[in-house]
């Protein structure tokens, strides 16, 4: 299987990029979306969506391991995104007057450095089960189309 990552990266964006005007539009009626909704749920997404793509072009599963190997790559990339939403996002709390570096000197660069892990852990591990799913989904849609012709 060959990785779109330039699909896998716009798919994530939007999809990060929606949940953060959903959550905007919530706050409005006094509701919060879950904590780190727009880490995870844009990463299930988008890893599913380009797997049921290859599982429809070509009916075939992933090889064992391939998911594995392939999940690294989308990593990067949400990571990359999530890089600069945080760019963006610390901008606007130190233009608005939030005091960042001192937040970010109380949390403590050990800790920061742990929170940094655990999301790189768990966003691998989201890449690699949603990469599963959406080959078998694909497959499904492929028997299906295949059956009705």
């Amino acid at each position: 299987m060959s990785l779109n990552l330039r699909s896998y990266t716009i798919q994530y964006a939007l999809t990060m990029l929606a949940l953060v005007g959903l959550g905007f539009v919530a706050e409005r009626f006094d509701f919060q979306l879950p904590p780190g909704i727009t880490i995870w749920l844009p990463a299930m997404v988008a890893a599913q969506n380009i797997a049921m793509k290859h599982g429809q072009t070509t009916g075939t599963p992933l090889e064992k391991g391939v998911a594995w190997k392939l999940a690294w790559p989308l990593t990067g990339c949400a990571l990359a995104v999530q890089a600069a939403y945080l760019v963006v996002l610390t901008t606007i709390y130190a233009v608005r007057g939030f005091d960042v570096w001192n937040f970010l000197l109380f949390v403590g660069g050990p800790a920061l450095f742990v929170i940094l892990l655990i999301t790189v852990g768990l966003l691998y591990l989201t890449n690699r089960f949603f990469l599963g799913l959406g080959v078998r989904a694909g497959i499904k849609a492929f028997e299906k189309q295949r059956q009705s012709k």
